[in-house]
């Protein structure tokens, strides 16, 4: 049996005696984070409670978890989760802390859904669900080259994308009214690769009345709207590749706008589905929300949702499928059409469940009718792999194609006959025509989108059968099915080159193995069947693995060892041996100073593994004559081949150097430096790493770490570290104590961590994130970005136009060169603009704001405020509380707003408006206009006729003050 522990951060599983009750064992098992959310494939509140959902993260695509290591925030490699704030427009900020045991459980009352009391669960439901599409995309080939996170260091990476670029979910406080489409307060904003993309998750409310009123349904916790939106991202990103956005060009006529759609809806319900729903079962997208924001339930019964191919032809007028039509606005053509394409993969989904069984479970590869996969997964897997060698501007019957394809590669057409039968079904068979005209030559003569004019058939091809009991589903799997001849293929499958394989799935073996020991000699040791455990012991042994998940161990001499199938661990000990983990995922030892040792590894991804001992280890990394890693401690030398796809550094208790040099000749690999505890230093500086990524986390311990001329991700960990990012576009976590951190030249993502850090960009355009403790920031050259979060914090914009954010405590902002926009947050802040054209927004708090030079936009905020205009013609507004506004040189605007306020003009010919209150007003200098507005107010000026108690300024000006 299975205890979990109040503060959710054991579990003891429990094994105990049936008859006797005795317990026997005990094994403690350490969670890592918990969140109570609608826990997949629940898709909303109608659809089931909330529970404790504890450790979801994926091992291998989510490796360090979902929270940045020590991070105790909604924020991690993946994801970054909070709510809107407007010196950002959609960048999620006050992100939801879960304290140091990650534990992220917040009531929440749906009876009032729309109540800011619900905003921390909400947040919570999103971070959890997106987080999911993350690691299940991945595994179906959502591949590091394109997808969403800030470092890509995952074992099947080859380290091509750019990295940074998480998902920004910003749970946010505005409206969308009923039926709204294309409105980007409930919206995925995919971003190219190196962009981090924007999922905005708005409140759904049924009219203008409720929206006005603040009533209705936050997004956040409709999960199948959530899945739909991320979606779009992957969407985008397969079809066009990385670096292109689907709104500028996948988008041309209602079939590819229909492909973006159908296929996002099609992913929501695969993330939804359940054992207990039948082909027959409707589902209703969006159900919590609106009661359905479709209009047709998913189902295979037609006489429920009758949609066939010609359903939105435009030309043929068929509007009256559409019966909520009339509610949508702007963008409702796509989402129609694409009710025609996601029914159509949801009964190809059915049929494949009917072939090959259900799987709950979207990231359990190996089960189904006949362990070669569910049914519903193959249909999640064909359909993304069909993304990848997908046109931009494509067809329905392109799309089918491509699926066709995409089996062929993968299974030699086993699922071809399922596939044409749900296309034939809803009219997509063989002889439908989508519209295009192509000359000779096959080449597209009529615009993509035009191709409105489509043709409806229901037949399939004439030499496709069913399999029957001859599937590869069932016992005894037949070949697959021979498509006729090449000279006249049927479907037209397209040339593009196939999409890679998928990753292996590791074999598992539950038998219990053996264990066999050699002696001094020279011994040959075989395991069979089972999880073994193999020593060599001294002498030139050779031992092999089989089948299971083994443990190898070489012992003294020269020794040979293969681990065959399964995740084996190999360690190959003293003396110089040769080491080869073969099949599976398999980890490889090498310990410091037990001789020099070569490693391989034939399939799957293999880890090596360097261990260090209790002492200062000296340890450089380098590349050998023909291009591998290696690894060397001064007197020995490790070999990782190129087979080798991790190398992981463990340095030891001690005060370790770990020097990275040149490596750009080696093939794409993932090198990890773990200091460990101990004052470490980690050095590669100037290091070309070519296609191998560095991933270091500094340890326990004040570590001085400098990065490569590559895009590095660094954690200093515990510890006063001192970092530098070094070139290239690094992400840099400070961690906890006090860390001085540099990014280095490169556009870097910055974080200080806990305590109180010293963070510099350096060259480029930066990110950068205090965290809590009195942080000293300054962003250096480029266009930066810099935010104070908790603590009374100094931050620098310098050079280029930066946008600062104090956050909370007593904030010190210097804008520096530039057109910066500054904003100070909660609490008595201290903002100054100096050079440049700036916005200034004190907010809340006691709060001194000095443009300096330049035409600066200065908004007081909460507050009584001094205002400083500084030189240049300034735009000033005192906002709430009783503000003293100084305008200075030139002829500036100074708005008191709410509050007793006074106001100086200085020498320019100003505009001085009091607004509400009992002001005070002096133009000063040169001619002005005063009006005092509503209150009893105090008006001074040179001439009487600068006095208009009828002056107005242009709702333009007015708005541009509320937005600062």
């Amino acid at each position: 049996m299975d205890l979990v522990t109040a503060d959710y951060q054991h579990s003891y599983s429990i094994d105990v005696d049936a008859k006797s009750g005795e317990i026997r064992s005990v094994t403690d098992i350490r969670y890592d984070s918990v969140y109570r959310a609608f826990e997949l494939p629940v898709a909303d509140p109608l659809d089931g409670s909330r529970t404790l959902v504890v450790d979801p993260h994926d091992p291998w695509f989510s490796p360090l978890g979902w929270h940045i290591p020590q991070g105790t925030l909604t924020e991690g490699n993946n994801v970054i989760a909070g709510t809107q704030f407007s010196l950002f427009e959609h960048f999620p900020l006050n992100s939801v802390t879960g304290g140091s045991g990650l534990v992220f459980d917040f009531p929440v009352d749906l009876s009032v859904p729309s109540s800011n009391s619900n905003d921390l669960a909400a947040i919570t439901n999103a971070f959890y669900v997106t987080n999911v599409a993350h690691d299940v995309f991945a595994l179906y080939g959502f591949s590091e080259y394109a997808n969403y996170q800030i470092a890509n260091f995952t074992p099947a990476g080859q380290f091509l994308g750019e990295g940074g670029d998480p998902v920004l979910v910003v749970v946010n406080r505005l409206h969308v009214v009923g039926g709204q489409t294309g409105n980007p307060d409930i919206s995925m904003m995919p971003g190219s690769d190196g962009t981090p993309a924007i999922l905005s998750l708005g409140v759904y409310s049924s009219d203008v009345l409720d929206a006005t009123l603040g009533i209705g349904k936050p997004t956040a916790f409709s999960n199948d709207v959530i899945i739909h939106e991320y979606a779009h991202g992957v969407f985008s990103r397969m079809v066009n590749g990385p670096n292109n956005l689907w709104q500028n060009d996948a988008i041309y006529g209602w079939q590819s706008g229909g492909l973006t759609e159908g296929v996002a809806d099609f992913y929501a319900l695969m993330f939804t589905q359940k054992p207990t729903d039948s082909a027959l079962t409707p589902h209703l997208s969006g159900d919590w929300l609106a009661g359905g924001i479709r209009n047709w339930p998913y189902t295979t019964d037609m006489t429920l949702n009758p949609l066939t191919y010609e359903a939105y032809d435009s030309e043929a007028g068929n509007t009256a499928m559409w019966p909520k039509t009339g509610e949508f606005s702007g963008g409702s053509e796509a989402h129609n059409a694409g009710e025609i394409f996601a029914s159509t993969l949801w009964d190809l989904n059915h049929s494949l469940i009917a072939r090959c069984g259900f799987e709950s479970d979207l990231t359990e590869l190996t089960t189904g009718t006949n362990g070669n996969g569910a049914g519903n997964n193959w249909a999640m897997f064909l359909v993304t792999q069909a993304l990848s060698i997908l046109p931009a501007d494509a067809t329905f019957l392109e799309m089918r194609d491509r699926i066709l394809y995409a089996d062929l590669f993968y299974t030699g057409g086993q699922f071809w006959y399922d596939i044409y039968s749900t296309f034939a079904r809803r009219g997509m068979g063989t002889e439908a025509d989508d519209g295009l005209r192509r000359d000779s030559n096959g080449q597209v003569v009529v615009p993509r989108e035009q191709s409105n004019d489509v043709t409806e058939d229901f037949t399939i091809p004439d030499w496709l059968t069913d399999p029957g009991d001859g599937h590869f589903c069932s016992a005894t799997p037949p070949p697959p099915p021979v498509p006729p001849d090449p000279d006249d293929p049927d479907p037209d499958l397209p040339t593009d080159e196939p999409p890679p394989p998928p990753p292996s799935v590791p074999m598992e073996v539950d038998d219990i193995g053996d264990t066999l020991i050699g002696n001094a000699g020279d011994d040959t040791i075989r395991g069979a069947l089972g999880a073994d455990v193999l020593n060599g012991g001294g002498g030139n042994d050779q031992l092999a693995g089989s089948i299971g998940n083994d443990m190898m161990f070489g012992g003294g001499g020269r020794d040979t060892l293969t681990g065959g199938f399964g995740d084996d661990t190999i360690n190959g000990q003293g003396g110089i041996d040769t080491v080869d983990g073969q099949g599976d995922n398999d980890t490889l030892v090498w310990q410091v100073g037990a001789g020099s040792d070569s490693f391989s590894g034939t399939d799957g991804f293999d880890e090596l593994v360097i261990k260090g001992n209790s002492a200062n280890n000296r340890l450089t990394v380098s590349e050998s004559t023909v291009g591998n890693i290696l690894v060397s401690d001064n007197t020995y030398q490790v070999t990782a081949a190129s087979s080798v796809t991790r190398v992981t550094i463990d340095a030891g208790p001690g005060n370790d150097r770990v020097t990275v040099e040149d490596v750009n000749g080696a093939s794409g690999v993932l090198l990890v430096v773990n200091g460990e505890n101990g004052g470490d230093t980690i050095d590669a500086t100037g290091a070309d790493l070519g296609d191998v990524r560095l991933l270091v986390n500094g340890g326990d311990g004040p570590d001085t770490i400098t990065g490569s001329s590559s895009n590095d991700l660094i954690f200093g960990n515990d510890g006063n570290d001192l970092v530098d990012g070094g070139a290239g576009a690094d992400t840099i976590h400070g961690g906890a104590n006090h860390d001085t951190v540099s990014g280095g030249d490169g556009n870097d993502w910055v974080t200080g961590g806990m305590d109180n850090d010293v963070l510099n960009g350096g060259a480029g355009s930066d990110f950068m994130q205090g965290g809590d403790g009195h942080d000293n920031m300054a962003g250096d050259d480029g266009d930066d970005t810099l935010a104070g979060d908790d603590g009374d914090d100094t931050l620098a914009g310098s050079a280029d136009n930066d946008s600062v954010l104090g956050g909370d405590g007593k904030d010190s902002i210097l804008g520096g060169t530039g057109n910066d926009v500054l904003d100070g947050g909660v609490d008595n802040d201290v903002l100054a603009g100096q050079d440049g054209d700036d916005t200034l927004t004190g907010r809340h708090g006691l709060d001194l704001l000095q443009g300096g030079n330049g035409s600066d936009l200065i908004n007081g905020g909460d507050g009584h405020d001094t205002i400083e205009g500084g030189d240049g013609d300034d735009l000033l507004g005192g906002h709430d509380g009783n503000d003293r506004i100084n305008a200075g040189a030139g002829a500036d605007t100074l708005v008191g707003g709410d509050g007793h306020d006074t106001l100086l003009g200085g020498s320019g010919g100003d505009i001085a408006l009091g607004g509400d209150g009992n002001d005070f007003v002096n133009g000063n200098g040169a001619t002005d206009i005063v009006n005092g507005n509503e209150g009893a107010d105090k008006l001074a000026a040179n001439l009487a006729s600068e006095i208009d108690n009828t002056f107005a300024l242009g709702s333009d000006i007015l708005d541009l003050l509320d937005a600062a």
